[in-house]
Protein backbone atom coordinates (compact mmCIF):
# COMPACT_ATOMS: atom_id res chain seq x y z
CA UNK A 1 0.00 0.00 0.00
CA UNK A 2 2.90 2.26 0.78
CA UNK A 3 3.74 2.15 -3.15
CA UNK A 4 0.85 2.61 -4.09
CA UNK A 5 0.19 6.61 -2.65
CA UNK A 6 2.46 8.01 -5.20
CA UNK A 7 0.86 7.02 -8.07
CA UNK A 8 -2.48 7.41 -6.83
CA UNK A 9 -1.92 10.90 -5.30
CA UNK A 10 -0.38 11.85 -8.70
CA UNK A 11 -3.92 10.42 -10.69
CA UNK A 12 -5.76 12.29 -8.24
CA UNK A 13 -4.14 15.81 -8.65
CA UNK A 14 -4.06 15.27 -12.78
CA UNK A 15 -5.42 17.84 -14.17
CA UNK A 16 -5.35 19.94 -11.02
CA UNK A 17 -2.96 23.42 -10.01
CA UNK A 18 -2.35 21.06 -7.02
CA UNK A 19 1.08 19.67 -7.50
CA UNK A 20 2.56 16.56 -5.75
CA UNK A 21 5.25 19.16 -4.04
CA UNK A 22 2.01 21.24 -2.64
CA UNK A 23 0.19 18.09 -1.20
CA UNK A 24 3.86 16.90 0.27
CA UNK A 25 4.58 20.27 2.12
CA UNK A 26 0.81 20.34 3.32
CA UNK A 27 0.77 17.16 4.38
CA UNK A 28 4.89 16.23 5.72
CA UNK A 29 4.65 17.96 9.32
CA UNK A 30 1.66 15.97 10.47
CA UNK A 31 2.95 12.94 8.35
CA UNK A 32 6.03 13.10 10.62
CA UNK A 33 4.48 13.57 13.86
CA UNK A 34 2.38 10.77 13.13
CA UNK A 35 5.51 8.61 12.49
CA UNK A 36 7.30 9.67 15.50
CA UNK A 37 4.23 9.37 17.70
CA UNK A 38 3.64 5.73 16.01
CA UNK A 39 7.42 4.77 16.59
CA UNK A 40 6.80 5.68 20.33
CA UNK A 41 3.84 3.50 20.62
CA UNK A 42 5.68 0.74 19.31
CA UNK A 43 8.64 1.41 21.94
CA UNK A 44 5.48 1.23 24.37
CA UNK A 45 4.32 -1.95 23.52
CA UNK A 46 7.58 -3.72 24.14
CA UNK A 47 8.04 -2.22 27.64
CA UNK A 48 4.79 -2.83 28.51
CA UNK A 49 4.05 -6.33 27.23
CA UNK A 50 3.21 -7.59 30.26
CA UNK A 51 0.91 -4.74 31.42
CA UNK A 52 -3.01 -5.42 31.61
CA UNK A 53 -4.69 -5.00 28.18
CA UNK A 54 -6.86 -1.95 29.51
CA UNK A 55 -4.24 -0.54 31.08
CA UNK A 56 -2.10 -1.15 27.96
CA UNK A 57 -4.85 0.61 25.97
CA UNK A 58 -5.43 3.44 27.65
CA UNK A 59 -1.72 4.37 28.25
CA UNK A 60 -0.91 3.75 24.47
CA UNK A 61 -3.55 5.98 23.38
CA UNK A 62 -2.59 8.56 25.62
CA UNK A 63 1.23 8.20 24.84
CA UNK A 64 0.20 8.48 21.04
CA UNK A 65 -1.83 11.81 21.34
CA UNK A 66 0.46 13.71 23.92
CA UNK A 67 3.55 13.08 21.35
CA UNK A 68 1.76 13.84 18.31
CA UNK A 69 0.83 17.11 19.40
CA UNK A 70 3.76 17.54 21.37
CA UNK A 71 6.04 16.57 17.95
CA UNK A 72 3.71 18.81 15.95
CA UNK A 73 3.40 21.85 17.80
CA UNK A 74 6.68 22.55 19.71
CA UNK A 75 8.97 20.46 17.98
CA UNK A 76 7.78 20.99 14.71
CA UNK A 77 6.68 24.74 14.98
CA UNK A 78 2.91 24.38 13.94
CA UNK A 79 1.70 26.06 17.50
CA UNK A 80 1.16 29.64 16.15
CA UNK A 81 -0.49 27.63 13.13
CA UNK A 82 -3.03 25.97 15.20
CA UNK A 83 -3.44 28.29 17.69
CA UNK A 84 -4.80 30.83 15.17
CA UNK A 85 -6.99 27.92 13.58
CA UNK A 86 -8.63 27.77 16.61
CA UNK A 87 -9.12 31.11 17.23
CA UNK A 88 -10.78 31.81 14.05
CA UNK A 89 -12.77 28.53 14.30
CA UNK A 90 -14.73 29.68 17.72
CA UNK A 91 -14.98 33.22 16.93
CA UNK A 92 -12.50 34.78 19.10
CA UNK A 93 -10.81 36.27 15.62
CA UNK A 94 -12.98 36.81 12.50
CA UNK A 95 -11.71 35.85 9.27
CA UNK A 96 -11.34 38.83 7.55
CA UNK A 97 -9.13 40.25 10.73
CA UNK A 98 -6.91 37.05 9.43
CA UNK A 99 -6.96 38.16 6.01
CA UNK A 100 -3.93 40.21 5.31
CA UNK A 101 -4.81 44.04 3.74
Amino acid sequence: MSLYIVPHLLWCIHGTNVTLADLFRTAGKPLIAGLAAGAACIAFRHVAAEWPSILRLVVGGALLACTYGLVLLFVLGQLAFYVDLVKTVFGRRTAAEAMPS
